[in-house]
Formats: C-alpha cells, sequence, structure tokens
C-alpha cells in the first residue's frame, strides 16, 4: 500500500483523481473522512504508558476534514465487517455470563469470541480502511492507499 499527501489540515486538496483510494478502479462515489490527525511521533508514546501517549496525540493532534473516492461496495463491505468483529466483542462476555448462569461447564470460554471479534476489527481496519496522519511538516497524509491512486495523485 502508498502513502498520499493532500494538503495541509484547513486546506485540503479538491482535486483528487477519480480513482478509488482502495482498489484504484474509476469511480463516481465517495466517502467524507473527518477526525483528527496526528503526528507519527505520538505512537512512540506508548511505550510510556496510555495517558502519556493521549496526552501527546491530543495536544498535537489537528482537526481535519476530507472527502475521497471510494468504491461503495468497498465501503459496505468494511462496515460490515467491521460491525460483525464489534458484535463478536460484545458478545463474548454476554454469552460466558449467560451460560455461567444456567450452569454450562466452562462457559467462561465463550469470552474467546471477545478476542476474535478484537482480532476481527484490527484486520478488517489494517486491510479495508486508511490511515490518516499527520507528516513532520504538518501535512495530511493519507496512509494504506492503492499504488495507482497515489500515482495518479502525484501526477
Amino acid at each position: 500500500m502508498a502513502v498520499v499527501e493532500i494538503g495541509e489540515p484547513g486546506r485540503v486538496r479538491r482535486d483528487l483523481p477519480p480513482l478509488c483510494v482502495k482498489s484504484g478502479v474509476p469511480t463516481e462515489d465517495s466517502v467524507r473522512l473527518a477526525g483528527s490527525a496526528a503526528p507519527g511521533w505520538t505512537g512512540a508514546m506508548i511505550l510510556f504508558g496510555i495517558l502519556p501517549w493521549l496526552f501527546a496525540s491530543t495536544m498535537s493532534g489537528r482537526r481535519y476534514e476530507v472527502e475521497l473516492p471510494w468504491r461503495r461496495d468497498l465501503v459496505l463491505r468494511y462496515r460490515g465487517w467491521r460491525r460483525a468483529g464489534w458484535v463478536l466483542v460484545a458478545a463474548g462476555p454476554v454469552m460466558a455470563l449467560v451460560g455461567a448462569s444456567a450452569g454450562v461447564e466452562r462457559a467462561g470460554f465463550l469470552v474467546w469470541l471477545s478476542v476474535l471479534g478484537l482480532a476481527t476489527v484490527v484486520v478488517t481496519e489494517w486491510r479495508h480502511s486508511v490511515g490518516v496522519r499527520l507528516s513532520p511538516e504538518g501535512v495530511l497524509v493519507v496512509t494504506r492507499v492503492h499504488p495507482d491512486f497515489a500515482r495518479a495523485c502525484r501526477r
């Protein structure tokens, strides 16, 4: 997967090519992403704990709103897998509790559904979504995009 600079948080490029960011094929569909992007160095703060990481990410993050060309079927697949993962995360403890109250032996084993669900969410986020972060120069960078989309953006 490739990386593309799309402008500063307040002035994002509007002339993005009409190619899907994940598949590189022409598309008329688009998705609006909004959030906060932090520089890459804030990830290293996790070594010092959750609170230092949260503080660094929050204080150095900048709000963004960007519209990216993205095929609708890919977005729906991504959202479906993510939803299924979170359902498994929630279902694990609930099923273990219900099983334990019903007297089922080894009902605690059902908590592994949560682990499976969390793995599903992580893999889905990594494979089917894009990342947005700030470069050291303060430019918004979209990561995990298709190489054809990245080449078209550089032209």
